[in-house]
């Protein structure tokens, strides 16, 4: 009878698409905290009535959306060196989605913390 060596394959597939999806939700909470933190835009129309915009960042928003960055960051860190180092052959998958969110989640904190 042959053994078959794949049986705790599922459950580390299970765990790296928990991952992504709980990098993906957090990623999403950081572009929803990003609406309600920066600044206005300054419309034509808001400029010919005289209103009041806001053109300063809310820091509570703002602290979330970092933090939201962060944690997406660390999530996505760990599903790649987990996906890395339990890969065993060369056609396996490279998780481009958790690369190119990792290298969003670093532009976007890069931006936010030095402009």
């Amino acid at each position: 009878m042959i053994k078959d060596r794949r049986s705790k394959s599922p459950m580390r597939q299970n765990v790296l698409h928990a991952l992504s999806i709980i990098a993906w939700f957090f990623f999403l909470l950081a572009l929803i905290m990003f609406h309600y933190a920066r600044p206005e835009l300054e419309y034509g129309i808001i400029r010919y009535f005289g209103l009041s915009h806001r053109d300063h960042w809310l820091m509570t928003p703002r602290n979330l959306l970092i933090l939201f960055l962060i944690l997406t960051g660390i999530i996505s860190s760990i599903s790649i060196i987990m996906r890395q180092r339990y890969n065993r052959r060369s056609g396996d998958s490279i998780a481009v989605n958790q690369i190119s969110l990792l290298v969003i989640c670093i532009i976007c904190l890069l931006v936010i913390l030095f402009r």
